[in-house]
């Protein structure tokens, strides 16, 4: 199978450009520059949650249909939120540490 080249172009070029935004977030007076890291982990976060549900609402389809393009459609779309959701609570996790000094272990979303 051959790498798709331009699509692994231009995820590139969305990661650097999601960096560059994430950079031009003014300097809060009490977190400094933390607070870019922090609302990154903020946006990420529902960026996650918005691509689960499409893949809820994918899989439903499938469920219904039995289309091959929603299955092949969950299928890539599970193989990019998992590993997203997992990079995600790392940051969550080191954005807590450095912004505020420690990690809440009594966390719920940390529990599971």
């Amino acid at each position: 199978m051959r790498t798709p080249w331009p699509k692994v172009a231009a995820a590139l070029a969305f990661m650097l450009a999601t960096g560059g935004l994430a950079l031009s977030v003014p300097i809060d007076s009490k977190l400094g520059r933390l607070v870019r890291f922090v609302t990154f982990h903020g946006a990420s976060t529902w960026v996650n949650m918005a691509m689960f549900t499409l893949l809820g609402i994918v899989g439903l389809v499938y469920l219904v249909r039995r289309r091959e393009g929603a299955l092949r459609w969950g299928a890539a779309l599970r193989y990019v939120a998992l590993p997203l959701w997992m990079v995600n609570t790392g940051l969550g996790v080191l954005s807590s540490k450095l912004a505020w000094g420690a990690i809440n272990w009594s966390e719920p979303r940390l529990q599971a």
